[in-house]
């Protein structure tokens, strides 16, 4: 078997979907991406890496968007150059253990659904039309 990575593009408070409306509307100070071990659920397996970015005044969903994504380019290359170097799964995964900065970091328990994220979309659109969510 080999060794199955995600990035996620959000910090690992936000497992599954919401990247990009969770930070936003809950006003997180920052915005990030998680490169992690793929296991059967979704979003819950060891965290090698996670990179921050601080979320600026009236930062937007597109915002969100574009820099998580860039953040996950960054930690493709990162990620690419450790495994290029290691001679086996095992040590490629060692590797990205000892260079990363996951250690100790855990996945968030709050999951929401596809519904769930609209319906809060939704909302916020009703109660405030030019909301950064809508941009």
């Amino acid at each position: 078997m080999g060794l199955a990575l995600n990035l996620h593009p959000a910090l690992p408070t936000i497992p599954g979907i919401g990247h990009d409306v969770i930070p936003i509307l809950e006003q997180h100070a920052e915005v990030g991406a998680t490169l992690h071990e793929i296991v059967e659920k979704v979003d819950s397996g060891m965290i090698f890496h996670v990179e921050t970015l601080p979320v600026p005044s009236g930062a937007s969903r597109s915002w969100t968007r574009q820099v998580t994504q860039s953040l996950c380019l960054q930690m493709l290359e990162w990620s690419a150059q450790i495994i290029r170097q290691a001679p086996s799964v095992r040590e490629a995964r060692e590797a990205l253990k000892r260079a990363g900065n996951g250690a100790g970091q855990q996945w968030g328990n709050l999951r929401r659904t596809r519904r769930q994220i609209a319906n809060l979309v939704e909302e916020t659109k009703r109660c405030d039309p030019a909301s950064p969510i809508m941009q």
